[in-house]
């Protein structure tokens, strides 16, 4: 049984538990379609779980509660048992089934059998998908028909009259696009047809760039980027180079168009990442100096940066002068993307203080924007360490975390290392004046020991979770502190507890608090007050009973 638990609400499937752990589910058999059981409560209900394909089909229960529609806590206590027992004792019906049906077609007569599945498949297109794939011989344009006509008719059944699919049908529309592509494909690469993997996975890409879509929350990028992970993995394999050159020859056809295609950044990927023979990278490079000469101004505004850059690891990749390269570099040295394959360059002929140079250029010609300042800070500290420059390496730190409100911690630790004690304790308090993440701010004061600001941050901000989760530098740090902190959380968790399964956490909790200086004491006092105060919660005095 699969995810039956979503069928009841979380208070349902906790009262259902708790029947279950205080054995109240007297029982459990199976019956032919599916399984009774019986429930004791305030009196003995009668529960039937029926089952289809070995998942739960449906429930029924005695009870006023299920008498209007409901799923009560009598049905999830019934398959609580079900789920431990079917996997020591049951089998379920599906599984004898299954044996005599394959006994069923195995004696069949197969000219009944042939006739029986061709009609099956004109009825249905997916199977009849299934079985071109399975059993068509060789490789063609052939194989590839009905999955565009089954393609075809997906998108029929989203377009409607308008030939729009809605915004609120997109999201259905791409997971049944997806399934149908994953499931097609990898018959196809089973059989080793990869050219026509290539081809329906470029069927796939075309069709969803034809269709007219509110694709506001961008759900089709994940169908795109399916065919894009579906072409790398076919590429590895082809070996004979008109093939090759056919496929570079559709990337190339794909580019540079009149209109701008937002998914055109997946066919660029591919075709910019794969290794293709010198040949066609020869004639990459033809087509990247084309889309820069003819592309429209919009198409510029979008991609030129990305093209000059691709132009320029062409330029690498076919081992070109490095002074051509340079003399490129410098024609489109406006581009952030252009000076990062400089500085990349620089740091590949071990040019390390010209690199370091483009790097404080860049982060000038770029210093309103903070994303690309971080990366080249990211650089600067790597160049410094590499070249052992303890000073600049302390100043770049300083300048990356004063004022952020988001610290990190290795950058924290090599920035301590670097300082002394006293310029550190200054210059820890202004980098933690910066920090606005409770949880950031803790690891920092975790790594510096600050055990009396972690446990404030956690009792004005967090939670059971948060003081588990540091509780072994609290322990060692404010131990009598931290006790009473369990103690005030535990206080206000059994409040609000109502079964067995959360009253099982707070015994665990005051196992751990007797293991404090003066837990025993506290565990002893807390306990006694609750005695009282919770006597009418049966299950609770058990807990504590085991305590």
């Amino acid at each position: 049984m699969k995810k039956w638990e979503d069928s009841f609400t979380k208070d349902i499937l906790d009262n259902g538990y708790e029947l279950f752990t205080n054995d109240q589910v007297l029982e459990a058999v199976r019956c032919d379609n599916g399984y009774e059981a019986v429930v004791r409560d305030t009196k003995d209900y009668r529960v039937m779980i029926e089952t289809e394909f070995g998942e739960v089909a449906a429930m029924h229960c005695d009870c006023t509660y299920a008498s209007e529609g409901a799923h009560c806590k009598h049905m999830a206590a019934a398959l609580f048992a079900l789920t431990e027992s079917v996997a020591e004792t049951f089998r379920d019906p599906w599984q004898f089934e299954n044996t005599e049906l394959y006994a069923l077609v195995q004696g069949a007569r197969e000219n009944e059998l042939r006739d029986f599945i061709y009609e099956l498949a004109c009825a249905d297109r997916n199977l009849a998908n299934r079985l071109w794939l399975r059993f068509f011989k060789g490789e063609s344009i052939e194989e590839l028909r009905p999955l565009e006509r089954s393609l075809n008719a997906l998108c029929k059944k989203y377009l409607g009259l308008e030939q729009f699919i809605p915004y609120w049908d997109v999201k259905d529309f791409c997971e049944e696009v997806e399934q149908f592509y994953n499931e097609n494909f990898e018959a196809l690469m089973v059989r080793e047809h990869y050219g026509s993997a290539f081809d329906f996975t470029a069927m796939v890409y075309t069709k969803l760039c034809q269709i007219e879509i509110d694709d506001s929350d961008g759900d089709i990028d994940f169908v795109a980027q399916d065919c894009a992970e579906g072409w790398m993995k076919i590429l590895p394999h082809i070996n004979d180079e008109a093939e090759e050159r056919r496929m570079h020859h559709w990337f190339m056809n794909r580019l540079g168009g009149e209109m701008l295609d937002y998914l055109e950044d997946y066919v660029f990927d591919v075709f910019m990442k794969w290794n293709w023979k010198p040949a066609l990278l020869a004639e990459s490079m033809k087509t990247v100096d084309w889309l820069i000469r003819s592309a429209t101004q919009e198409r510029l505004d979008y991609w030129l940066e990305t093209y000059v850059v691709c132009r320029v690891q062409l330029m690498e990749r076919m081992e070109l002068p490095r002074e051509a390269i340079e003399a490129y570099q410098k024609k489109y040295w406006r581009f952030s993307g252009i000076r990062n394959t400089a500085i990349s360059l620089k740091i590949k002929y071990g040019e390390m203080d010209a690199a370091i140079g483009m790097i404080n250029e860049s982060m000038e010609m770029d210093r309103d924007d903070p994303d690309k300042i971080d990366e080249y800070q990211r650089v600067l500290v790597w160049l410094y360490e590499k070249l052992s420059r303890p000073e600049a390496l302390k100043k770049i730190l300083a300048e990356m975390l004063v004022g952020e409100d988001f610290v990190n911690l290795e950058d924290f630790k090599k920035l301590k290392a670097l300082c002394g004690e006293v310029e550190w304790h200054e210059l820890r308090e202004e980098i933690l004046k910066g920090v606005d993440y409770d949880h950031n701010l803790r690891d920092l004061y975790e790594e510096e020991g600050l055990c009396e600001r972690l446990l404030e941050s956690i009792r004005t901000q967090g939670d059971l979770f948060d003081l588990d989760y540091y509780e072994k530098t609290l322990k060692a740090g404010c131990p009598e502190a931290t006790l009473e902190l369990y103690a005030e959380l535990l206080k206000a968790m059994v409040k609000k507890a109502a079964n067995r399964r959360k009253y099982q956490q707070i015994v665990d909790y005051l196992r751990k608090m007797q293991d404090y200086p003066g837990g025993p004491e506290k565990v002893r006092v807390l306990t006694a007050d609750w005695r009282l105060r919770y006597a009418k919660r049966r299950a609770l005095m058990e807990e504590l009973e085991a305590l």
